[in-house]
């Protein structure tokens, strides 16, 4: 990632950390805030840049959006997955391509989540 990128992931989130695991590069977000409905939630985040399970990118939340069970007119079929050492969970969102740059790429995921 370049140093641009990570600049802009930090205007977004201040601690956002590159890391890398099994071949894959994710972007750690702590104490992200994702914004759901009119509420905000303060929460660690795991960006996945170059694709996961079949996905081109997803974002990984510290804990299931209770409030979110369908994302657009479809369930969001939340499942758990252990990256880097911790447990996450995201949900089923395929609309977001890894040819975005990463802040948008992350902007995409949260607006899914509004």
């Amino acid at each position: 990632m370049t140093p641009q990128a990570l600049a802009s992931l930090k205007a977004v989130c201040a601690g956002a950390e590159e890391k890398q695991e099994a071949g894959h590069r994710y972007v750690y977000l702590p104490q992200l805030k994702v914004p759901v409905g009119g509420v905000v939630k303060v929460l660690d985040a795991l960006l996945a840049i170059t694709g996961e399970g079949g996905y081109p990118t997803r974002l990984f939340l510290a804990e299931q959006i209770t409030e979110r069970q369908t994302i657009g007119d479809k369930p969001a079929n939340w499942s758990q997955h252990s990256v880097l050492g911790r447990s996450w969970w995201t949900w089923s969102w395929r609309d977001v391509p890894v040819t975005l740059p990463e802040v948008q790429i992350l902007l995409s995921h949260l607006r899914a989540l509004q």
